[in-house]
């Protein structure tokens, strides 16, 4: 049996299950899994999976830089990852709150 859902291109079967993401994402990119969602990027159905890695800033400082992949959900391929440095560094500076402070990905 498979989950079939409707998108620009027409009707998709959804091959790769939520409960896979987690670990295909943490696999290749290792973080904090903090939100799944299931949606629709370039007419393609993708599940958008945003995440915390720790880093350190020089060597030194401990930053949490936000991380969002994107994996096909018809073969659970990784299409995309995304860190969000300046976010990670800057967020947390009260001149740069207004830019980096409420940062959504």
């Amino acid at each position: 049996k498979t989950i079939k859902t409707k998108t620009p291109k027409g009707e998709v079967s959804l091959l790769v299950l939520p409960s896979s993401v987690s670990q295909i994402v943490l696999q290749k990119e290792p973080q904090k899994i903090e939100n799944l969602s299931l949606e629709i990027v370039d007419e393609k159905l993708v599940y958008k999976v945003k995440g915390t890695k720790e880093k350190k800033l020089l060597n030194i400082i401990p930053v949490k830089v936000p991380v969002v992949t994107l994996l096909s959900a018809e073969n659970g391929e990784i299409l995309k990852t995304q860190k969000f440095w300046l976010a990670g560094v800057f967020g947390k500076f009260p001149l740069f709150q207004p830019f980096f402070g409420k940062f959504s990905f």
